[in-house]
């Protein structure tokens, strides 16, 4: 009987850890799509789309379309590192970070370089 408990012990061990290691492996990308989307800026609402879900990831800032690649994910932070092909000689490095308002609502703070842009959900 103690047998059958220790396995029964060690497979539901077992399955629970398959749940937990496969539920986050997905994160990376949940955090790209919750990321996808259409935005403005909070003050000069220049429109800004962010493509970084597919394979073929871009960003538009304002009327100008930029190649980029995934650098870095930070689930934790909710941060997504870019490295965008803006013109310079070296892709430049810009920050996408989640700022929440509530509990399923937020923005998005974007860095390039010194400067920084709360992005909002950009209606229609």
């Amino acid at each position: 009987m103690d047998k059958v408990r220790k396995i029964n012990s060690l497979l539901w061990l077992a399955v629970l850890f398959a749940a937990l290691t496969f539920s986050s492996c997905g994160q990376k990308m949940d955090l790209q799509q919750q990321m996808t989307g259409k935005w403005e800026g909070r003050l000069n609402h220049e429109a800004v789309d962010l493509k970084i879900d597919g394979n073929s990831k871009t960003v538009s800032f304002d009327g100008k379309i930029y190649p980029a690649a995934v650098d870095s994910v930070d689930e934790e932070k909710g941060e997504i590192h870019l490295k965008v092909q803006n013109g310079a000689a070296a892709p430049e490095e810009w920050v996408l970070t989640q700022l929440w308002e509530d509990s399923d609502r937020f923005n998005i703070v974007l860095e390039r370089g010194e400067h920084k842009t709360v992005l909002i959900p950009r209606k229609g």
